[in-house]
């Protein structure tokens, strides 16, 4: 899926509503949680969210999953933004095994940008500020030709083949996932 954020279309919708394991993708809807519950905000940041987020920390997302509420995370999410066809994962403590479709995820961005600025940021600017260099030594740039922030979709638990993803965030003027 590819949609304009400024036309507020989608250009290009082929399988938008077929699942695949977020991987990674997962730590922003971790990042919304602590947001949105007021655990985080801008009179309290926290250093630890903005790693999880600008270095893929996997560490940091287990905790803070489980610290979180575990699958809890993703349907109170879920719930609240309307995504229909986001699951949690399975198995409890495997939070990159959430599913999640493009359609969905541009809903997701949709909120975030919709939130006030403060909390806006939270998000967005540790996903502007990408590291080069993932937590666990990946390159996070390999993907994006321009150096926009991009996930990769990775994730460093096995799955099933073919569970593959890519969005860019909205600072890029686009969402877009794929599941081959």
């Amino acid at each position: 899926m590819v949609f304009d954020p400024v036309e507020q279309e989608a250009l290009h919708t082929d399988q938008a509503d077929r699942q695949f394991r977020s991987a990674s993708l997962v730590k922003l809807l971790i990042g919304l949680d602590l947001v949105e519950r007021g655990v985080v905000s801008p009179k309290r940041p926290s250093p630890r969210m903005a790693r999880m987020l600008s270095h893929s920390d996997d560490e940091i997302a287990s905790e803070l999953w489980s610290s979180g509420g575990g699958q809890q995370i993703v349907t109170h999410v879920a719930a609240k933004i309307g995504l229909s066809n986001t699951e949690p994962p399975a198995t409890p403590g495997r939070w990159g095994d959430t599913l999640i479709t493009a359609n969905d995820l541009v809903k997701v961005y949709q909120h975030v940008l919709a939130l006030p600025a403060g909390k806006r940021a939270l998000l967005l600017d540790p996903l502007r500020d990408v590291a080069r260099t993932a937590a666990d030594g990946t390159d996070q740039t390999s993907a994006s030709p321009a150096r926009c922030p991009v996930s990769s979709g990775r994730s460093n638990k096995p799955g099933p083949p073919g569970a593959a993803a890519s969005t860019r965030t909205p600072a890029a003027s686009s969402a877009a996932g794929t599941a081959t």
